[in-house]
């Protein structure tokens, strides 16, 4: 059953479910940040439990290997588990995650004067501690592991940069860049929040790609301090022919705009020309997707 959006909002009803989609945004992200927290604490005590029992299985070592690679493959194991056979799993670690450190304290009268620390045992057994001083002996274990998020949220640089007055000074920063990079008769504006565009005219898709590559180093060098922050800036761009979208200027936003978003989701600080998966799917543009799909296939066949 269908209500007019003005008997909706003053229906109890519909206005609950119209704040529910205001709400339900900020309701998931929290969820998501409680999940991934979650699971990333979870990591973490997993990698200092291996670091642990690896320092209890020292004793164990033989005169078949060394001190440092019996913790090392303790560590790796207890991280990793076992496979059915008993042998370690190689994943998600491997030793060259495990780093073993060797310290020594040199003490007088209940305090520490001294610290020497090193990885190589070889080194460790030369140090030494002056006669007056009592020498104490530590074997740290160090498992290191990167944790990526079930679901990544990248927040705006602009607003979270030292303040509003930082964001202003790295908008206007970038848009003297896109300026002075550009030529006499190309034309710049912003397109409202950290995004700008550049028309550039009579220019081919290659040339314009050599300029957004210019364009994002020069930006990649800008670097603003503010009441002492440090705010460096990155761009993600997306680059985009009349040859494909045609000559509709509104296709030719809506084209580089997917190829910037894509960039984005690609890893960011990076290139990206619009291909045709970028074409708004609609009454006017199919054909135009059609036939470009029908002269890449051409083009493709009399290159063959």
């Amino acid at each position: 059953m269908r209500k007019q959006l003005s008997l909706l909002r003053k229906d109890d009803s519909g206005a609950a479910i119209i704040e529910l989609a205001m709400v339900a945004p900020i309701l998931a992200l929290m969820t998501i940040g409680v999940v991934d927290l979650s699971n990333a604490y979870s990591r973490k005590l997993a990698l200092e439990q291996g670091a642990q029992r690896a320092i209890e299985k020292v004793m164990q070592t033989t005169e078949l290997d060394t001190v440092e690679n019996t913790l090392k493959t303790e560590a790796v194991c207890q991280v990793n588990g076992m496979n059915a056979n008993g042998s370690c799993k190689t994943t998600p670690i491997t030793t060259a995650n495990v780093t073993v450190t060797y310290r020594l304290e040199c003490a007088n009268n209940g305090t520490i004067v001294s610290t020497q620390t090193s990885t190589d045992p070889t080194v460790f057994d030369n140090l030494y501690c002056n006669s007056s001083e009592i020498p104490q002996k530590f074997i740290e274990v160090r498992v290191t592991d990167s944790y990526a998020p079930m679901f990544p949220v990248h927040f705006s640089g602009w607003r979270a940069a030292a303040g509003g007055l930082a964001a202003g000074y790295q908008m206007q920063a970038v848009a003297g860049v896109l300026q002075e990079t550009v030529r006499g008769h190309d034309s710049v504006a912003r397109m409202g929040g950290d995004e700008f565009c550049v028309l550039l005219p009579e220019t081919s898709l290659e040339e314009a790609m050599t300029v957004a590559e210019r364009l994002r180093v020069e930006i990649h060098d800008i670097v603003i301090r503010y009441r002492g922050e440090t705010v460096r800036t990155r761009a993600s761009l997306g680059v985009a022919s009349s040859d494909v979208s045609g000559l509709a200027w509104q296709s030719l936003i809506d084209m580089s705009d997917a190829a910037m978003y894509r960039a984005k989701r690609e890893g960011r600080n990076r290139v990206l020309v619009a291909g045709i998966e970028d074409i708004p799917v609609g009454a006017a543009m199919e054909a135009r997707k059609q036939s470009v799909v029908a002269e890449q296939r051409k083009f493709v066949k009399e290159e063959a």
